[in-house]
């Protein structure tokens, strides 16, 4: 039998307004050994992912505050989907955001020391036409491979796959 106790949480205020005029404070937290990642939709407009160690007594310490540096197509106030999918490895940070120009994007990130984030290149499907779906809306890292998916809802949609060499 498993057990579950609840040792800890964080709160982002939300202010009640409707989804689609106030997007929720978080899309899709991760947890990998003593990193948690979460995206938020700050009091300025902007998503943004906070990355946060997590100490032997279930505490969290801010690490990082990661912002979106694009232009975007969304409708969004502030035009950004950053954020909309996170993974961490031990080694890779990912961060989709399907609302970057040019068909979305996925943003890697190499963690340094356990504590630094250090943005080392941009993916994209590289295969863009008009109409196709976006990339970044899911997004996984298993060693040195990146899978994303790019999708729209009741839609098509695809999978790609990038090897990151170091």
């Amino acid at each position: 039998q498993v057990g579950l106790q609840k040792v800890n949480s964080i709160a982002h205020p939300w202010d009640g307004g409707a989804i689609y005029n106030n997007p929720p404070s978080m899309f899709t937290p991760t947890l990998k050994g003593n990193l948690f990642a979460r995206t938020l939709y700050n009091e300025s407009g902007d998503f943004i992912v906070k990355v946060y160690s997590i100490d032997d007594n279930n505490n969290f310490q801010l690490l990082e505050e990661l912002h979106s540096d694009h232009e975007s197509t969304s409708n969004w106030s502030d035009g950004s989907l950053f954020g909309f999918s996170i993974d961490i490895s031990d080694k890779w940070l990912v961060i989709g955001d399907p609302s970057a120009v040019g068909g979305g994007a996925v943003y890697v990130y190499r963690i340094i020391g356990g504590d630094k984030f250090k943005r080392v290149t941009k993916l994209v499907s590289g295969d863009q036409v008009y109409d196709d779906p976006p990339i970044g809306a899911a997004v996984r890292v298993f060693g040195n491979t990146v899978v994303a998916s790019s999708a729209r809802i009741l839609g098509d949609s695809r999978v790609h796959v990038f090897e990151l060499h170091e």
